[in-house]
């Protein structure tokens, strides 16, 4: 995960903060930021094979970096003519999530008598707010995009939505670390806004979104995966299941379909921008 998606997330949040924020292209040391997060997952993996003391290494390493990339994309909002678009406040809280779990970690080896409840809490963190916060809000304006129809709602939605989706992250975080009973309002925040797109994705858009070798239908997929690992977490914080089968979850049911079904689409614009054919 550390190695493959937060790299990626990286990648696709310093692709799109300019489109947001009507802005010119990033500087080198910016998109330097995916390649010192692949680093530094690296030197994760190495320290977790044979030197875990070393863990907190590549935790300040991608500190700093997340850091740099949050500062910059919060100076763009800032010095942009007129307001940005909602979806960069997901990319900004998704953002801070991350960080929270780094120094969550990072704690976490300086007193390792709290190592089990400092990781949960980085897990969920990692899964609900980072990867959880960016999937959603880049899926409000991808889908509809994809699939060619015009959602004018979807600003609104994006403005009022950020808030109980992040609070609900933060109390399933917290609940499966230290108070279990806050998975519950935690779940309860995350699945009305998820439950409202995905139902509109199955029953007004549906003759948009569903049929063979579409990319769209791959992304609604991805929506109901982002349910079932939303639940699946919920089942591993209170104790039903371990973590592994909710990251199994996230991988096959969530990532997979998310990730084809966004690169089927972009890749022929990333590779022929000039064609503007089926």
């Amino acid at each position: 995960m550390a190695i493959g998606i937060m790299p990626l997330i990286l990648s696709a949040m310093i692709y799109f903060t300019p489109v947001l924020t009507h802005s010119r292209t990033p500087s080198w040391p910016i998109l330097l930021a995916p390649l010192l997060a692949c680093l530094a997952g690296m030197m994760l993996t190495s320290s977790l094979v044979w030197r875990r003391d070393l863990i907190s290494i590549p935790a300040l390493l991608t500190i700093a970096t997340v850091g740099t990339v949050l500062v910059w994309m919060w100076r763009r909002a800032r010095i942009m003519i007129g307001h940005p678009h909602p979806g960069l406040n997901w990319y900004l809280w998704a953002l801070t999530c991350l960080l929270l779990g780094l120094m969550s970690i990072f704690l976490a080896t300086r007193w390792p008598e709290y190592w089990v409840a400092l990781k949960r809490f980085h897990l969920h963190i990692n899964l609900l707010g980072f990867v959880g916060l960016t999937a959603f809000g880049t899926l409000r304006v991808l889908v509809p995009t994809v699939a060619g129809y015009t959602d004018p709602a979807v600003r609104q939605r994006l403005q009022k939505d950020i808030s109980p989706v992040l609070t609900g992250t933060v109390f399933i975080a917290a609940g499966a670390a230290w108070w279990p009973w806050l998975v519950w309002p935690g779940l309860v925040l995350w699945l009305f806004p998820l439950a409202r797109f995905a139902w509109s994705l199955a029953s007004t858009r549906r003759k948009v979104i569903w049929g063979w070798h579409r990319p769209a239908t791959s992304l609604a997929v991805a929506v109901i995966g982002m349910s079932v690992v939303l639940i699946s977490g919920i089942l591993h914080a209170v104790g039903v299941w371990s973590s592994g089968v909710t990251v199994s979850l996230f991988f096959f049911v969530f990532l997979f379909p998310l990730v084809t079904g966004a690169i089927s689409y972009l890749l022929p614009v990333w590779l022929w921008p000039e064609r503007h054919g089926p």
